[in-house]
């Protein structure tokens, strides 16, 4: 599997959709796999794209470059090529069968909060109210995020 290659992946076709063309990124981290299911790590960062897509169409779009970089879904949690979560529209708060944002998981998880805060250390989250950082800070999660790649934007 190659993990950078899937993540350039993921990185160019959402620029397709942005209203600029372009994407924002943190730099990429090694992870460790969340979820309880056995497998190596993963190569995580978080990316922010601006387009007037309607939520749906977004996680639709999302799902279909997952799909080109063979994601399968077998096992909740289980190996994957490329997963594409998407933690924020703005300060939209969603609830729907396909899609809750903000990610219902996300102050759980350091390997979104590490490259969260690395971009957007005081945006606040809509429905905790809490900054980024502040979500960091008080994160159990114990797992190791490690800085590994900074990409340039111009590379993408």
């Amino acid at each position: 599997m190659n993990r950078l290659g899937n993540l350039i992946l993921g990185l160019t076709n959402l620029r397709k959709i942005s209203i600029n063309k372009k994407v924002e990124f943190s730099s990429i981290y090694i992870t460790q796999a969340w979820g309880g299911v056995e497998q190596t790590d993963y190569l995580n960062m978080v990316c922010a794209v601006r387009t007037k897509l309607p939520p749906l169409q977004i996680l639709n779009y999302c799902q279909k470059i997952e799909y080109h970089a063979n994601r399968k879904r077998e096992i909740k949690w289980g190996a994957r090529t490329l997963d594409i979560d998407i933690l924020f529209l703005g300060d939209e708060i969603i609830q729907k069968d396909r899609l809750v944002v903000p990610h219902p998981l996300l102050e759980q998880r350091k390997f979104a909060l590490v490259p969260l805060v690395e971009m957007y250390p005081k945006y606040k989250h809509p429905k905790l109210h809490k900054t980024m950082l502040h979500l960091l800070d008080n994160c159990q999660d114990k797992s190791k995020v490690i800085p590994t790649i900074e990409i340039k934007h111009a590379a993408i």
